[in-house]
């Protein structure tokens, strides 16, 4: 299961008042020989490099990131930072990271694995289950072969049209890519609130306007690459 790259995974499986592993990951644990490992009561969380791991207090996150952007902050936040301030304030924190990011976390007092992934979308996490495990990784290659999954070809079939799997879907039958959370939905279409769409426009280029600025005053050094292309 040696993969290039960063990966992060969890798992986690019911009965959590017992540290014994489940006998589906005996064989994968001594394949992540090497790499940086911490389980508790019903739960297994691993990272290959440990640069992309980090333990504070409580909490255990990690991301194939070795750094995140706290936006309301305007700083970078390393993953030893980022477990500080969950142990400080709790989840809160994540929700002022700016995109894209891609975080698992563990609270160990809790025995509760939490996977979030950036408000648009642009970090992938996938999970499948297998017998009585539930798995997380960056990595969809990693969960295939944990769980023996085959190709979907319906999903095959749209990725050929669109270039991209759409929504949950992934190259695998049983395996889900996550969702991030609908941050407009919540706040306007849900609510049916009737505000002006100059009103909501206004809105969003403000909350624009902050965010490019924090990233600004986090990195100021930062260099722009314009394609010449669609993404320009």
């Amino acid at each position: 299961m040696q993969k290039s790259g960063p990966i992060v995974l969890a798992f986690q499986w019911p009965g959590g008042g017992t540290p014994d592993l489940p006998p589906q990951l005996e064989p994968v644990r001594a394949q992540l020989s090497g790499w940086v490992l911490h389980a508790g009561h019903g739960w297994l969380i691993a990272a290959k490099d440990a640069v992309n791991v980090a333990a504070m207090g409580d909490w255990i996150v990690a991301s194939p990131a070795s750094n995140l952007i706290d936006r309301d902050g305007a700083k970078l936040l390393s993953l030893q930072d980022l477990a500080a301030e969950l142990d400080r304030i709790g989840p809160a924190v994540l929700d002022s990271l700016a995109p894209p990011f891609r975080l698992l976390a563990v609270n160990r007092r809790k025995n509760q694995v939490t996977a979030r992934v950036d408000r648009c979308g642009l970090g992938h996490l996938f999970e499948a289950s297998h017998g009585p495990c539930h798995v997380i990784s960056s990595s969809v290659q990693f969960v295939a072969e944990f769980t023996e999954a085959g190709p979907d070809i319906a999903a095959l079939l749209d990725y050929s049209q669109l270039g991209v799997f759409p929504f949950a879907a992934t190259p695998y039958v049983g395996i889900r890519k996550l969702l991030p959370d609908d941050p407009w939905g919540t706040n306007y279409a849900a609510t049916g609130s009737g505000r002006p769409l100059k009103a909501l426009q206004d809105d969003i280029e403000a909350h624009f306007r902050a965010a490019v600025q924090a990233l600004l005053a986090a990195a100021p050094q930062a260099a722009l690459e314009l394609s010449g292309g669609l993404d320009s």
